[in-house]
């Protein structure tokens, strides 16, 4: 069975992740005009790794996005790396938080053409790829943060 972006509310998204043996979640917000919870995405465990899972009908993609906190970074490293980082299919956006510390958020945005379905497996398959990239490397991202200057 192929979903549209449409198709897939968080709550499906759940659902599909749940299907495939992973521990995920549904993320709910309170909406202020009738206090009512809305659905916004869904989180899927990785390793111990929250990895945010949502579509985006408005884009025409599927996105999977991890945050990693590098706190007391310098700002020099921590662009540097996301510059080195790019070069994979991963895309890395560097911010700083709340409390002035350096989170590098990875994204992956799935390109979906209109009118174009995606099944089960496909959504899962390209998942793992995902996962596997920041299994493989995150060691790597962090020394590179931690050394680039």
């Amino acid at each position: 069975m192929e979903f549209t972006l449409e198709q897939l509310s968080p709550d499906n998204v759940t659902s599909l992740f749940d299907g495939a043996f992973y521990k995920a979640e549904t993320n709910r917000v309170c909406n202020q005009d009738d206090q009512t919870d809305v659905a916004v995405t869904t989180t899927v465990w990785s390793d111990g790794r929250p990895v945010q899972v949502y579509a985006s009908p408005t884009d025409q993609v599927f996105v999977f996005r991890y945050s990693a906190n590098y706190g007391e970074a310098a700002e020099a490293q921590v662009l540097r790396a996301c510059n080195l980082i790019d070069e994979f299919p991963v895309h890395a956006r560097a911010e700083k938080d709340e409390g002035g510390a350096w989170v590098i958020t990875f994204i992956y945005k799935h390109i979906v053409p209109e009118g174009v379905g995606l099944g089960a497996r496909e959504i899962v398959g390209v998942f793992r790829v995902f996962e596997k990239l920041l299994t493989a490397h995150m060691q790597n991202f962090h020394a590179l943060v931690m050394q680039a200057e």
